[in-house]
């Protein structure tokens, strides 16, 4: 499974391939979730149960995303697949961190990469128009394979 993840990874970023882009695999991601649905605020635990993928091009300040589709055991998928191209907005020598905007401009989300450290920070900020109307946010953290 981890193969055919990986390859999914490599297939969804043929640009970074052709320039020898190195793939960085990232580990099921855990946080917290903020919720406000009618104005009062709920927290509670979350995750993101499936490795994710990047290629980093500097010169180009982009980073190539993958999520792969999120199946359950009876092989159901519970979470499609995701790819993204964000804007690196800030590189230093400890710290590379994009910006993901969605299409509807209803999510933002940050993805910061500690190289050093191989930890990722990602958050998320978005209007949940499909659940009735509520703003959400999402913070999660995960161990990256360099």
């Amino acid at each position: 499974m981890k193969i055919f993840l990986l390859f999914l990874a490599l297939s969804a970023s043929t640009s970074a391939i052709a320039q020898n882009k190195p793939v960085i695999e990232c580990g099921e991601s855990k946080g917290v979730r903020f919720d406000a649905p009618s104005g009062n605020v709920a927290i509670d635990t979350d995750e993101a149960p499936r490795h994710f993928f990047l290629t980093i091009d500097l010169k180009a300040s982009k980073i190539s995303l993958l999520w792969p589709e999120s199946k359950t055991s009876d092989g159901r998928s519970t979470l499609p697949s995701y790819t993204a191209e964000l804007l690196i907005v800030s590189a230093t020598e400890n710290q590379i961190s994009a910006l993901d905007i969605d299409q509807t401009g209803d999510m933002v989300g940050v993805y910061s990469l500690y190289p050093k450290e191989k930890v990722i920070y990602h958050t998320q900020h978005r209007y949940q128009a499909f659940s009735g109307g509520s703003p959400n946010n999402t913070s999660l953290w995960a161990k990256c394979k360099m």
